[in-house]
């Protein structure tokens, strides 16, 4: 019995493996994790407790990027990584809503933790148009980061309105930092 329930076993997880790896050129994209903070979306008032945490950092020109210095405009924050499939694939949707909602106050922010070389060589190579910064572990000590890419959208006060976990499109973002730039 026992040997006939160990066989059964380990034909059930062949069986499992199998049909499992079938369809294994299927790529599966995460889906969106959004986090909104309702209360950062009222026009009304500040809500100190939403303040997105100030930081320094060093930007690809040797220029200290501090985002405090961004208030007044909508900033997204791209923790993103030259290695990471995601993060390239919104890359170009970066670029062009930076494009579209420079004038409206929009700014866009890459954050990498890689060496400079990396950064800066990607960067030239896809035509960046937005801000890039190397992380040296001041951003990751205020931010809740999850998988590569995640993204945050601080509006026009300094609070975290959205927090994008998973990669993201300029279909899903414009709506938001349209709505955002108006406020």
């Amino acid at each position: 019995m026992k040997l006939f329930l160990k066989n059964l076993c380990f034909l059930s997880i062949l069986l499992i493996t199998v049909i499992g790896c079938e369809n294994s050129d299927i790529q599966e994209v995460p889906t969106h994790e959004i986090i909104t903070n309702v209360r950062a979306l009222d026009t009304l008032s500040a809500h100190p407790d939403l303040k997105a945490p100030d930081f320094t950092l060093t930007n690809m020109e040797g220029e200290k990027f501090s985002l405090s210095e961004y208030r007044g405009k909508v900033v997204v924050l791209n923790h993103w990584a030259t290695w990471c499939g995601f993060c390239i694939e919104e890359i170009p949707d970066f670029i062009q809503l930076q494009e579209e909602l420079r004038d409206e106050g929009v700014v866009f922010v890459g954050i990498s933790p890689e060496k400079w070389s990396k950064i800066e060589s990607f960067a030239k190579e896809k035509d960046i148009n937005y801000i890039m910064l190397r992380d040296d572990g001041a951003f990751d000590e205020g931010y809740e980061l999850g998988p590569y890419p995640t993204t945050y959208i601080i509006n026009k006060r300094g609070e975290i309105a959205y927090r994008i976990k998973t990669s993201t499109t300029k279909e899903l973002l414009k709506p938001l930092l349209v709505r955002l730039a108006e406020m």
